[in-house]
């Protein structure tokens, strides 16, 4: 069995504790580190080495990159343009698995954020006869209480977690499927069906057949939790413990199955009281005393111990275009769409358009000319691609200001120029307006000034795209 998880260089130390405890659980396997921008390692990495005759051998972990998968340069240029960090993550899963299979007849993937407390590998043996291994995010009924998770979450993110799969060699049809559309719709677009990987993998019990693994130790996380009872038997005398040291102060069972790996989605040291920042209402509290608790406070300081306070700081590489400027997820959206030729998802594109510049390769240097490109607007004042794309992106902006490229052309434009939203969502293209530019004195019906109306517009806007602006900080500060 090969594992393995994708990260960028912030993640690593994260990936480094999976990477451990995999090994420690499989010393037999092995595990590779995918890392998505071209940063750096430090000293991480390595491969199996022999430090001398008759010593046990040191079992390390592998880096690899982008360029070892089989994708190409024009679509590795498109994904680092089109997707946000975990968009492109989850995107080129399917081609690492087909890395992993070359070395071995089961590959597994595992995300970052799982620390892993026993054995799974007999549970993975139908992947060799069934080609595919996955888990769904529940077992049981979801109860309708008006606590998390509920049943439209689970929906919206789909029936199976693709934090695991396993795949054999037979599921290289299936693979080359999943990439094919994870290309350009690995995107986190809920009203359009998508989510970023997940959402495509519940076509598979139909298309390819799989094995659906339900094993109450396998994947336990916050949108499981209460459906897992926890429970803790001593560790008898002389028994060893994991590698980073007794977490639990004993054996933990999941409803009386041995404990897999838990899946720490979410889970933030710094906020030892929750056990996901994505848990709102949660089924079940974190408590203190609780082994889920306990496991989760041991892993935040094994986290902690490992250096990933620091390394988390790493800014990620594929946030700045080939020539230094912000990709804003309005960025990224305007140059998928185009690519898309308008369409919401790729379902809908028939060819795609390749004419469009990319933020990085060979059409990098067209691509800021190709964003400022003048689209709208009246004679006097002109929208630029980006403004377009915004203005189109944004009902409420739609609404505020119906007649862009009409009547509404100042206030629309006043509103770019004096919102201070507008700087969070363009990022380093954004430029303030002209010295001297101010609010239009025009009479309404009755004589009185209409000075106020676009701040009165431009503040409701404001307020409408307080959601949207949340966001765009929230994934900047991942």
């Amino acid at each position: 069995m090969r594992a393995g998880t994708i990260v960028a260089s912030n993640y690593l130390e994260m990936a480094r504790l999976l990477a451990e405890s995999f090994l420690a659980q499989h010393p037999d396997d092995s595990f590779a580190i995918l890392v998505v921008d071209d940063l750096p390692v430090g000293e991480l990495g390595g491969t199996v080495t022999n430090p001398g005759e008759g010593a046990e051998p040191e079992r390390g972990f592998d880096i690899v990159r982008l360029s070892d998968l089989e994708l190409g340069d024009t679509e590795l240029d498109m994904m680092r343009t089109i997707y946000d960090v975990m968009e492109l993550s989850t995107a080129v899963k399917p081609s690492f698995l087909k890395l992993l299979l070359a070395d071995d007849p089961i590959a597994v993937y595992l995300d970052p954020d799982i620390y892993v407390y026993a054995p799974f590998g007999d549970l993975m043996q139908p992947a060799l006869t069934s080609g595919i291994v996955l888990t769904p995010h529940v077992l049981a009924p979801i109860p309708r209480d008006g606590t998390a998770p509920d049943e439209r979450m689970i929906m919206q993110s789909g029936i199976f977690n693709l934090g695991f799969i396993a795949v054999g060699r037979g599921a290289t049809g299936f693979l080359d499927w999943w990439q094919e559309r994870l290309l350009v719709d690995s995107v986190s677009d809920v009203e359009a069906n998508l989510f970023t990987d997940q959402r495509w993998i519940d076509w598979v019990p139909a298309l390819f057949g799989c094995q659906v693994c339900r094993d109450p130790g396998m994947n336990i996380a916050w949108w499981n939790i209460h459906e897992r009872e926890l429970a803790v038997t001593p560790i008898e005398s002389g028994e060893a413990a994991g590698p980073h040291g007794d977490m639990t102060g004993g054996v933990v069972t999941s409803n009386g199955a041995p404990l897999r790996f838990i899946h720490f989605s979410g889970y933030d040291p710094s906020q030892p009281d929750r056990f996901s920042k994505h848990q709102e209402r949660p089924r079940t509290a974190h408590a203190a005393g609780s082994v889920i608790r306990s496991l989760a406070d041991s892993y935040g300081a094994a986290l902690e111990a490992n250096g990933h306070h620091a390394r988390r700081t790493t800014p990620y590489q594929w946030n700045t275009s080939a020539t230094g400027h912000d990709l804003t997820p309005l960025v990224r959206s305007i140059s998928r769409r185009q690519l898309l030729n308008g369409a919401r998802t790729g379902t809908e594109a028939g060819e795609w358009n390749t004419s469009a510049p990319m933020a990085f390769g060979s059409t990098a240097d067209r691509f800021e000319a190709w964003l400022a490109e003048d689209l709208a607007g009246t004679d006097d004042i002109r929208f630029t691609r980006l403004e377009v794309g915004l203005y189109d992106s944004r009902p409420d902006l739609r609404a505020a200001f119906p007649q862009r490229d009409g009547n509404d052309a100042v206030r629309y434009r006043h509103w770019l120029d004096h919102d201070p939203s507008v700087v969070d969502v363009l990022g380093d293209r954004w430029s303030p307006p002209a010295e001297g530019s101010g609010d239009a004195v025009e009479p309404d019906q009755g004589g009185a000034s209409r000075r106020s109306l676009p701040r009165r517009l431009a503040g409701r806007a404001r307020r409408e795209a307080a959601p949207y602006v949340a966001r765009v900080r929230a994934k900047v500060q991942r």
